[in-house]
């Protein structure tokens, strides 16, 4: 009965330890991407819907980001207020640094699981040139080039 208790206890620490933050051991890109690959087709996130805090009438990409990135669990950053999620321009701006997460710059080749921003849009790469984000009906994989006029490319470096 001890040797169980023991067990259940260390595997409880484990558990706790390894949630920092929204954060989880073993989190890669391509858990991400197969979390947003997930929404493809979704309305949740449309334009005329109000998502959680977002109204109806409001473009909700950043927010889109930002729950995949929350169910993935991987590290889901908010502006500065913590309010609300970072807005595409933030992940655009080569300048801005955000935890977990390296800039890479634009005109370069995008990886699966990348957040990718023109500043106007941001959405997820699922390969080097297509990109799933919400757009003003659903939840959309197309071109990188149909959706954004290059995109700055965020990876994450976190684990």
């Amino acid at each position: 009965m001890q040797k169980n208790n023991l067990l259940v206890g260390i595997a409880i620490l484990l558990a706790a330890t390894a949630c920092t933050q929204g954060r989880y051991l073993g989190v890669d890109a391509d858990d991400i991407a197969r979390t947003a690959e997930g929404h493809h087709g979704s309305d949740a996130w449309a334009t005329n819907k109000k998502k959680d805090d977002f109204l109806p009438g409001t473009n909700k990409c950043n927010k889109f980001v930002y729950d995949v990135l929350r169910e993935a669990g991987a590290t889901a950053p908010k502006q500065p207020s913590g309010l609300w999620p970072l807005k595409a321009q933030d992940w655009a701006n080569a300048m801005k640094t955000i935890p977990d997460w390296s800039y890479k710059g634009t005109n370069v080749t995008c990886e699966r699981g990348d957040v990718l921003s023109d500043g106007v849009h941001c959405g997820f790469a699922v390969s080097s040139n297509m990109v799933i984000s919400a757009t003003f009906q659903r939840v959309t994989r197309d071109s990188k080039s149909t959706v954004m006029d290059t995109p700055a490319v965020r990876r994450y470096t976190g684990s």
